[in-house]
């Protein structure tokens, strides 16, 4: 029976894989079509069929959540092939660590999880990553259309680029533990210079 009950689940999970998928993935809308194509009724009940008379199906699932395969799992999931696969089909919108570790909790096998991206390079180097998701043109063009579209935040935005607020954020600038530290930062090959002109620029000022 509990055989029975892990087939139908794995069935239940293949079949509702696609429908919980990532709509806006084109990756994962190709599997959906695919999937679509296989009549999964019928293949339900023929499997359902086997596994309630056939005593050789019956061993060959009570061996998929054994001690043997255990071992072959884990020589799949671990190998950098499957783990570069694996992650270039997430990063294209594909849930594929979810839908394989509803498969693993089924049949008792351990979960597979994301490897680690690469390890960090820098100050210099978690910036260029940092800019590169959040474009600083982009974010400028966002904040400029949100002062256009709303008069409390084109309250703030006034008030935070006031000449007040100006001199406050001067001050702090200079303070010698400030500057130290940018020292430091443009030695580890960071663009200070850069970054401090685009936020006066943002806030209409010539210089911090």
């Amino acid at each position: 029976m509990k055989v029975l009950v892990v087939l139908v689940a794995v069935l239940g999970f293949t079949y509702g894989a696609s429908v919980a998928s990532d709509a806006n993935s084109t990756l994962q809308a190709d599997f959906d079509a695919i999937i679509s194509t296989i009549p999964i009724k019928n293949v339900t009940k023929l499997v359902l069929n086997y596994v309630a008379n056939d005593e050789e199906a019956q061993e060959f699932i009570s061996w998929m959540s054994g001690d043997k395969f255990a071992v072959i799992w884990k020589a799949i999931f671990t190998s950098s092939e499957v783990k570069e696969l694996m992650a270039w089909a997430y990063a294209h919108g594909v849930p594929i660590y979810k839908d394989i570790n509803k498969f693993a909790d089924l049949i008792s096998m351990d979960h597979v999880s994301p490897r680690a991206g690469p390890a960090p390079r820098g100050v210099a180097s978690f910036l260029e990553e940092l800019f590169a998701m959040v474009n600083p043109q982009q974010l400028i063009a966002n904040i400029k259309k949100q002062v256009a579209a709303s008069a409390d935040f084109k309250e703030f935005f006034d008030r935070l680029s006031s000449e007040k607020f100006h001199a406050f954020v001067h001050k702090i600038y200079m303070m010698k533990e400030l500057q130290d530290e940018l020292t430091v930062l443009k030695n580890l090959k960071v663009d200070v210079d850069k970054i401090v002109t685009d936020i006066a620029n943002v806030l209409g000022w010539k210089e911090l």
